[in-house]
């Protein structure tokens, strides 16, 4: 007899195979009401999941409450499902680490001692909501190993992503934002009518770090394809990374510009191939973009200098105000109560700081050393995948660049308020995860395996 779960299902899309048979002593559960139940539950949890994690990776780009939707809405089936799951006699599911567990702990418990020891219901009910991308950073890792199909979710996220960029291109020369029919703030570039986009956002800080957490994907597929009788596919990525990196070009953000550049060398140095020219090639494409659309790429440069003044000064100003909240409580930190800081802005902000001053020393420590931790282990898998992966090598580097071009970008203003932001980051992470274990548990068939 055959109990065919969603999981299961997925499973053989996945591997062409069916690898989830059950003993006759197993089988023997199934006489029990309670089994065939908790069976019927994994099928009405579990079927949409798969078209649920389709659309996270897409709406990461054009939709805020449709992510926010779709990102929890698959959490939480995914929790249901693991449940049932855990009750039923007929287990699917292993649980495993995701990473740097220590550290994510003690940040949790940190944020929840801060929590407890406020004296605002609201507030403290604020700081353990920032603290909810944990719960999904967990749950997508689970997430991917019932469902898996990484290959193809993520072709998802580079199609949200290239209709982001082409809507932004699109802005930066008719300066009408057509989702709420509003006029854009002209590009700090004398002498031109351009103006700043903002894509499916509210600034050019998201719109520059959305297209930059992806840009490293088609870099790496374009320096780890070594084929030689099928250049489209090679060239096609190539495109796509210049036209994600116009678009952040742009935003007039040096703060992006430098996310994504750092993305883009932390990339082609982790794939070891074709790195000078690739940077060759980005940095003639640059060129060419500025002596083509600028009459004056120096009066740019200072028009866009004076932009950024201002707006550091705002910063400047955010940065202050966090440090003082965060002298009142050094060690936990004031929790949500610190974003009330006069002049705060999480557009403007910088994430490191605010975690400072919402969980202390210890918090802030706890994070970082979560950051350096994943950045390392999935540095390590790296190493481990065989050249045949090409699909696993391009998601594993690209991987890398992306969790670094977060990081960064979070220098400029606070990633971590912003769900959007968040969602994508856990997107990434899960996703590497959930590969890792896989090839800390031994050989990996193929690059579609997973």
């Amino acid at each position: 007899m055959t109990i065919a779960t969603p999981s299961a299902k997925s499973h053989e899309r996945v591997t062409g195979r069916w690898d989830r048979e059950f003993h006759q002593s197993q089988l023997s559960r199934l006489n029990v009401p309670r089994e065939w139940f908790l069976y019927y539950v994994k099928i009405i949890s579990g079927t949409p999941i798969p078209w649920l994690m389709c659309m996270y990776a897409f709406t990461a780009f054009i939709s805020r409450a449709g992510n926010e939707l779709t990102a929890w809405i698959c959490a939480g089936l995914t929790l249901i499902y693991l449940l049932a799951d855990f009750l039923s006699g007929l287990r699917e599911f292993r649980s495993f680490r995701v990473g740097s567990d220590f550290f994510l702990l003690g940040y949790l418990l940190v944020g929840a001692t801060t929590a407890a020891s406020g004296h605002d219901f609201e507030e403290n009910l604020a700081t353990l909501g920032g603290l909810r991308w944990v719960l999904l950073l967990y749950l997508m890792t689970y997430c991917w190993e019932l469902f898996p199909g990484l290959n193809r979710i993520f072709l998802f996220s580079i199609g949200g992503a290239f209709l982001a960029a082409v809507y932004g291109i699109w802005q930066h020369f008719s300066g009408v934002e057509l989702v709420s029919s509003s006029e854009l703030a002209s590009a700090p570039a004398p002498g031109t009518i351009f103006f700043t986009p903002v894509g499916f956002f509210n600034t050019p800080e998201h719109l520059g770090t959305f297209l930059a957490l992806i840009l490293p994907f088609p870099a790496a597929a374009y320096l780890l394809d070594i084929r030689r009788s099928e250049r489209m596919p090679r060239y096609a990525a190539l495109t796509l990374a210049f036209l994600l990196m116009l678009c952040v070009l742009w935003t007039y953000r040096p703060g992006m510009w430098l996310a994504g550049s750092i993305g883009l060398v932390i990339a082609a140095i982790t794939a070891a191939r074709n790195v000078i020219k690739l940077l060759f090639a980005s940095a003639t494409f640059v060129t060419v973009v500025l002596l083509s659309s600028y009459s004056s790429p120096e009066r740019l440069w200072e028009a866009v200098i004076k932009s950024e003044a201002t707006r550091s000064e705002s910063q400047r100003s955010q940065i202050n105000a966090l440090v003082q909240i965060w002298e009142t409580s050094p060690w936990i930190g004031a929790g949500h109560a610190s974003i009330k800081a006069a002049n705060y802005d999480p557009g403007t902000g910088n994430v490191y700081f605010q975690l400072l001053a919402q969980t202390g020393v210890l918090g802030a420590s706890f994070y970082l050393l979560f950051i350096l931790g994943f950045l390392l282990s999935t540095y390590r898998i790296f190493q481990e995948i065989p050249g045949s992966h090409y699909w696993h090598q391009v998601f594993v580097a690209g991987s890398l660049a992306s969790q670094i071009t977060f990081h960064i970008a979070g220098l400029y203003w606070s990633t971590l308020s912003e769900g959007m932001a968040i969602n994508l980051f856990v997107l990434i992470a899960s996703a590497t995860s959930y590969l890792a274990h896989h090839y800390n548990l031994g050989i990996v068939t193929d690059d579609h395996a997973l």
